[in-house]
């Protein structure tokens, strides 16, 4: 019998919380809920019982949401924050870019309050580690490369900068990339749509809010220039995109709905993101041997077949999950390593991501044994596409053939 997740809600009209209670009355015997109608209350009681999940409105008088979910940050980093909130303005919106790490609009329907926190109650199963969970937990965004960062600094002075020109400049950055994706598909900012492309996710977002979160807010922030990750760093980012590239024209080829293509690029993108959340955490600690390890290769550019001694896909997960990513993102973000231990039975996101990553691997001539070794054969005969392989790696760009994969 799994464990009872412990939920706390928090809104100032008493009216509101009764809607929630009624509406979550088919969770009852899943989940111990506590309404409370302050934050002082809410701080109160999280300091006697830990909560999995926090749902809190923004507007409400004396401690208001952002201030409450700052708090907890602090004070309880292992509980998940959830913002529950009607129409904000954009300071709250960017207010909240930092504590918060999913939305929920004011009013929903059970459906989505149920699916939002059931997926936040599910996550802590994907990562074991306590002190990883709440160092992540803690993360209000990624750093960013020196290099574009300062690109998108020098842009968002100027309001005649073209969108397209700022998406461009986020786009070869994986910490710019992911929190302008998560804001995008916040309540605060989405539509009905998702949000996949960095384009689509500018553009929705505006250059004042973008602007803000660089030179008000503060939430977008670069590694320090002499730090010593950067060089691996870019190596990951490099390979990302070529995985994400490839994977996409994978999906392509079997003629998959766009939006299963454009997952395809976002997650063969993120698939490594573990690797920067690590070294965010441990920048000291993150030295080349602890990378060589995380990709799969030595010194000598041969792959060495190690343990991996730190969960860098479990980590990346955990992360995207917090951030409210679609499932088909997080399950090619955790099992792109090994697919059959999905319970995904259909060609998408992951499969193109396993299988160009592998081509990749192969290509780079890091293993001395051939691609049909490191793909996994049962998971591709179980999705039907077992005769497709040969055709996958026709799609390589030559460009690709000296990339390093991992």
């Amino acid at each position: 019998m799994s464990k009872e997740s412990n939920i706390i809600f928090v809104d100032d009209e008493p009216r509101v919380l009764d809607g929630i209670r009624r509406m979550l009355r088919p969770k009852r015997n899943d989940w111990k809920m506590v309404f409370v109608t302050g934050g002082p209350e809410a701080l109160d009681l999280m300091g006697q019982t830990p909560f999995d999940v926090i749902v809190s409105d923004m507007r409400m008088p004396g401690m208001n949401g952002v201030e409450l979910l700052n708090h907890v940050r602090r004070q309880f980093p292992q509980t998940i924050r959830i913002a529950f909130s009607g129409q904000a303005s954009k300071e709250m919106a960017l207010r909240c870019a930092g504590p918060v790490h999913q939305f929920i609009p004011k009013p929903t329907d059970a459906k989505m309050l149920i699916d939002t926190i059931e997926g936040a109650c599910s996550l802590h199963s994907h990562l074991s580690i306590t002190s990883l969970k709440v160092g992540i937990s803690q993360l209000e965004s990624l750093p960013s490369l020196p290099r574009p960062y300062r690109a998108l600094f020098d842009q968002t002075i100027t309001p005649s900068t073209p969108l397209d020109q700022i998406a461009n400049v986020i786009a070869n950055d994986l910490g710019l990339s992911s929190k302008i994706l998560q804001l995008a598909n916040s309540a605060f900012f989405s539509t009905d749509a998702r949000v996949s492309k960095i384009s689509d996710a500018v553009h929705q977002i505006g250059f004042e809010a973008i602007k803000d979160l660089v030179h008000t807010v503060g939430i977008l922030r670069p590694i320090q220039d002499d730090s010593p990750v950067i060089p691996h760093l870019e190596e990951i980012w490099h390979h990302s995109l070529t995985v994400a590239d490839l994977a996409r024209r994978i999906a392509a080829y079997e003629n998959a709905a766009s939006n299963v293509q454009d997952d395809a690029y976002l997650a063969g993108m993120l698939h490594n993101i573990g690797a920067l959340v690590l070294a965010t955490l441990f920048p000291d600690s993150y030295t080349f041997g602890q990378v060589s390890k995380i990709l799969d290769i030595s010194s000598g550019g041969i792959a060495e077949q190690v343990p991996l001694e730190t969960p860098y896909a479990e980590v990346g997960t955990y992360l995207l999950g917090l951030w409210g990513f679609a499932d088909s993102i997080l399950d090619a973000t955790a099992y792109h390593h090994n697919p059959s231990a999905s319970s995904t039975c259909e060609f998408g996101p992951l499969a193109a991501v396993h299988v160009a990553r592998a081509i990749l691997l192969e290509e780079s001539g890091k293993l001395q044994i051939g691609l049909d070794s490191h793909i996994d054969h049962e998971f591709v005969e179980k999705i039907g596409k077992i005769d497709r392989i040969s055709s996958w790696r026709n799609l390589l760009d030559p460009n690709d053939k000296q990339q390093k994969a991992s």
